[in-house]
């Protein structure tokens, strides 16, 4: 057995623009040795040897991908390519907004190096080399989760028979290619797959005729630019969506940018080269396949990139179904407002990774393997108040949420009794409710984890009991955890009125993405994390920024997603009213957009109100109202 275990060649696969030969060259390689193979992952009559399981046995195999979103839509076909001494991953483009991992940790016997190309600016270069075997599968998975902790479709493991149905896996580490030859009841248990996507017979034999998720490592909102440098853009679809041309305004004169979709659909390179335009003109849709148009949009609705349409097969309608296209339609065209820019790509992209996202989409999975469908689990909203005045409001501010599987835990600190307008506001309470009292002598970390302790749900959220939140607060939390992966999930401080020179400010905010620093009042964790971090810090303030540090220090990550669901209140001057003790002055810096009175963002769902003269002195005004602009 040993001497059938001896490398019998070298394998390049190529799955970007880089020459095979030239690929194996700046590995330090001869590729002009006998033994080196070049192979098509994707030619569904590519030759596989299952002779002598869990080979074959390669000395070298070196994978060459455009993007590491490539390489997690190609996945599960590597499933089958056996065992390697030397590893390679050349990822020609990476997303500079992302950290960037091995996902390797090397035992005594491997060596993990992560490297550049000197003449390809932004290409990473992963090897792997072992003094035995290497999964070529395992690694390769471990590269492309980058640091991700879950399983894409739930721990359901899906057989993929071809390129065309492996979108399906959405890069879950758990789904192979199975060969469509296969007689299913022959496999071994343990090696048996809950569902197969593809020709082979079986209760999902029609899902190359459905639309298949989104990843979200390459679909998602990450990225979005609130105030993108450029103005609008053409996309246009080429060959049957094999190329897509992008000509922007201001490259007017300039070769436009040819984005290679060959091996798949969008990748997180594509959506990043669109997020620089304030919206993109859609063109060529009519020339697709209808699964072709359907899964271009379902990817670009999901990223929220501002779109105008043009006209779109029926039948690619009725893949993306009505709720999708009807926010397709409804948000699209330009508008000049950065604001209800944002609010038409939050709509949409809410109502497609509600649609597409692996928990949502793999239902059709689910259900084909006859499993039951994953549920919106629980969420428990943490309530801390030290005043009963704000009781009714903060219980209304909940009382809104879109999201129905809640309780709330309303943590009365050092409060005894709430008095007529807060007993009337806990009696009327719609939703499950859990009074606890903390004591005064309590800080406010342990009056937090107090509640925290009392609480069911899977998740928790900290609200706090005197801002605004929008009806779609908790939903769009979990929904970023979902597509973001992180431990922590937030909003910014982004909108706020300030009560003293009745001004609503909106500062300023890089978009959606990783971070070290969320609004305390949105923090959104699961419980289980909460414990692993130690829970809230025992002190009597900054117990949301020792949280935020805890989870970093442990590994973690924090994702902050939009802003335009919760509108931060500050009264006159800092005062004793808040936790966090800042001048008014503050929430006045890093300014883009200001308004005179109350002027909630869109997805608040609440009426502005005009400015309140008798409280403004004359000579403190938006300096908006002026007629100036937002700095660029």
């Amino acid at each position: 057995m040993q001497a059938e275990r001896q490398p019998v060649d070298s394998v390049v696969v190529p799955l970007g623009t880089i020459d095979a030969a030239t690929a194996v060259a700046s590995l330090g390689l001869d590729a002009n040795k006998p033994g080196w193979h070049k192979r098509d992952i994707l030619d569904a009559g590519l030759a596989r040897d299952l002779s002598n399981p869990p080979g074959p046995w390669h000395q070298d195999y070196v994978v060459v991908v455009q993007s590491l979103g490539r390489l997690r839509e190609t996945l599960p076909l590597f499933s089958a390519e056996g065992r390697a001494k030397h590893l390679a991953v050349v990822v020609e483009q990476s997303d500079p907004t992302r950290p960037f991992h091995t996902g390797l940790a090397a035992t005594a016997a491997e060596s993990v190096t992560l490297g550049t190309l000197d003449w390809l600016p932004g290409a990473r270069v992963i090897e792997v080399a072992s003094a035995g075997w290497l999964d070529v599968h395992g690694v390769l998975a471990a590269v492309a989760a980058q640091g991700r902790r879950t399983l894409p479709l739930g721990g359901l493991r899906l057989g993929v028979a071809g390129k065309d149905t492996a979108a399906w896996a959405a890069a879950d580490p758990q789904a192979r290619w199975v060969s469509p030859d296969v007689d299913m009841d022959m496999v071994e248990p343990v090696d048996s797959m809950d569902v197969m996507a593809g020709p082979a017979e079986g209760p999902a034999e029609g899902l190359a005729a459905q639309l298949a998720p989104v990843d979200p490592f390459n679909s998602s909102p990450a990225g979005f630019k609130t105030f993108p440098g450029r103005s609008t853009a053409s996309l246009e679809a080429i060959d049957g969506g094999t190329w897509w041309k992008l000509t922007g305004q201001e490259t007017a004169g300039t070769e436009p940018l040819l984005l290679d979709t060959r091996t798949g659909g969008f990748t997180e390179i594509h959506i990043g080269a669109l997020r620089n335009f304030w919206s993109v003109q859609l063109e060529g849709l009519e020339s697709l396949t209808p699964m072709a148009c359907a899964r271009a949009l379902s990817q670009l609705a999901a990223s929220g990139v501002p779109l105008t349409l043009g006209a779109i097969p029926p039948l690619a309608e009725g893949l993306l179904g009505t709720e999708t296209m009807a926010a397709l339609r409804e948000n699209a065209g330009p508008t000049d407002s950065a604001t209800d820019r944002e609010a038409a790509s939050i709509a949409t992209r809410r109502t497609a990774l509600r649609a597409f996202l692996p928990r949502y989409r793999g239902g059709v999975l689910r259900r084909a393997a006859g499993l039951a469908d994953s549920l919106d689990p629980a969420i428990s909203v943490l309530l801390a108040s030290k005043r009963p005045a704000m009781v009714p409001h903060a219980l209304a501010q909940v009382a809104r949420q879109s999201w129905t599987n809640t309780e709330t835990v309303l943590i009365l600190h050092g409060v005894d009794e709430l008095g007529p307008e807060g007993d009337a506001a806990v009696a009327a309470f719609p939703g499950l409710l859990t009074v606890v009292h903390a004591p005064q002598s309590l800080t406010l970390g342990g009056a937090l984890n107090l509640g925290a302790g009392q609480a069911s749900g899977e998740y928790l959220a900290k609200m706090d009991d005197d801002d605004w939140y929008g009806p779609r607060h908790l939903e769009d939390l979990f929904l970023a955890r979902e597509y973001s992966d992180a431990v922590l999930v937030g909003s910014p401080v982004e909108f706020t009125y300030l009560e003293g020179p009745d001004i609503t400010t909106r500062r300023s905010h890089a978009g959606e993405q990783y971070t070290r620093h969320v609004a305390g009042g949105t923090m959104f964790i699961s419980a289980h994390d909460l414990r692993a971090a130690g829970g809230w810090r025992n002190a009597p303030r900054a117990v949301d920024r020792a949280l935020l540090d805890a989870v970093l220090a442990a590994g973690g990550t924090v994702y902050r997603n939009h802003g335009q669901n919760y509108m931060m209140h500050r009264r006159s001057g800092s005062g004793p009213a808040h936790t966090w003790q800042a001048d008014d002055s503050v929430f006045l810096q890093d300014t883009l957009e200001q308004w005179n009175g109350f002027r909630p963002a869109p997805q608040m769902d609440l009426p502005p109100r005009e400015p309140l003269q008798e409280r403004r002195s004359a000579g403190y005004r938006s300096w908006f109202s002026a007629g100036h602009h937002a700095p660029a």
